[in-house]
């Protein structure tokens, strides 16, 4: 399992009693981009884990950490320090090599 060094994980929940508006999971998407963002400017490794419409994972995370039923498990991320030196390691390349456009 891939997952086993990490050396912690943070669960992103939706609270199913404040009655969340409809893009609550948009909401939740970005609060996950945004903690790994945040994780990989103090040079620590983030993986997203999905957890949404997993048959039997998200059963299993909640008995185990004991959630109640109040809460929609919508993401984990694994947290650590990278093996790799150079984990973090920015390569620049001209916005025409990442940037294409369809133009008729």
């Amino acid at each position: 399992n891939r997952f086993r060094d990490a050396s912690g994980f943070i669960l992103v929940l939706l609270d199913l009693t404040k009655n969340p508006c409809p893009l609550a999971h948009q909401d939740l998407a970005a609060a996950t981009q945004n903690i790994m963002l945040a994780a990989t400017a103090m040079n620590i490794g983030t993986c997203w884990i999905g957890l949404k419409d997993t048959v039997g994972r998200i059963e299993v995370i909640k008995e185990v950490l004991n959630i109640s039923d109040d809460y929609e498990l919508f993401s984990m991320i694994a947290v650590g320090m990278p093996k790799n030196d150079d984990a973090f390691h920015q390569v620049n390349r001209p916005i025409d090599d990442l940037v294409k456009f369809n133009r008729g």
